[in-house]
């Protein structure tokens, strides 16, 4: 609201009576806009809790004069994955003569999560001033900088596809990746190929009944792989992975002297299969 005084005169009619000079103030407001239409957001769907208020954009909105439409602030951040109103604006082309209008827009962002390999691969991001490592279904956020990166093989595997992030090879074992959507890292690893199985250590049970079955308990057996490597197995859980082969049957009968252990490795990529087996010394009693 702003005040002008004008100027102003009293003429009255007759002869007899003199001109009056006077001073009127009078005091002028701002004509206020009516907002016909809102503008309307743009890929709802695809508003992620972390991104500025900036980056998402709107079309359209009309109002009964010429102006423009903005967010009341560019650089807030949207946190929320409820309803939530963000504070919006119009200014008049003409500010002189009309009002700034105040209004808002509704709407929930969706939190953004990562998909990666349980294993083979590391990933992390700066947070607090922390690096903080991930895993398979962990929050991220808009605009963060993830560090992802391969990680130590676990023996008995090998890589068979290359370091991906949303389905694009990286140029080397490691990236940096800035977080603008959806992120899912791949890096398929498969089983090795068997060389050999050795048994290291003899199970502690070597003498059986006719009618029993194989116990490998206190047994240490390694898988060797053919690049070297091995995994050295004595957890009874990882025997159940060999299959048992015995003399005739599915039990011991009198007279068996051994027992046969067999890994079957399957190749994930050509699905061609490979057995290796050892023998088990064993006596068996009627």
């Amino acid at each position: 609201m702003s005040k002008t005084e004008y100027d102003a005169y009293f003429n009255p009619n007759g002869q007899y009576w003199e001109n009056y000079n006077l001073k009127i103030n009078i005091s002028l407001e701002r004509a206020t806009p009516v907002v016909a239409a809102a503008p309307v957001i743009q890929n709802t769907n695809k508003i992620y809790v972390g991104q500025t208020l900036s980056e998402i954009s709107f079309v359209g909105g009309t109002a009964s004069v010429d102006g423009v439409f903005s967010w009341t602030n560019p650089a807030q951040v949207v946190q929320s994955t409820s309803l939530t109103d963000y504070a919006m604006t119009f200014v008049p082309s003409d500010s002189v003569n009309w009002k700034t209008i105040n209004l808002s827009k509704t709407f929930a962002a969706k939190q953004l999560t990562l998909s990666m390999p349980a294993i083979g691969v590391n990933v992390t991001v700066q947070r607090g001033g922390q690096a903080v490592s991930l895993s398979d279904g962990d929050n991220i956020f808009w605009n963060e900088t993830l560090t992802i990166a391969v990680g130590t093989v676990p023996v008995g595997y090998i890589a068979v596809t290359p370091l991906r992030v949303n389905g694009i090879a990286t140029q080397n074992s490691s990236c940096v990746y800035v977080v603008k959507g959806e992120v899912a890292v791949t890096y398929e690893l498969a089983p090795q190929e068997v060389e050999m199985i050795l048994v290291k250590k003899n199970p502690t049970k070597t003498a059986y009944v006719e009618g029993e079955t194989f116990d490998p308990t206190g047994m240490v057996v390694w898988i060797i792989y053919k690049d070297g490597t091995y995994n050295k197995w004595q957890e009874p859980s990882l025997f159940a992975l060999l299959d048992v082969i015995y003399e005739n049957g599915d039990t011991f009968k009198a007279g068996d002297t051994m027992v046969i252990l067999a890994y079957t490795y399957v190749n994930e990529v050509t699905g061609e299969s490979s057995t290796k087996s050892v023998a088990v010394d064993v006596t068996v009693t009627a």
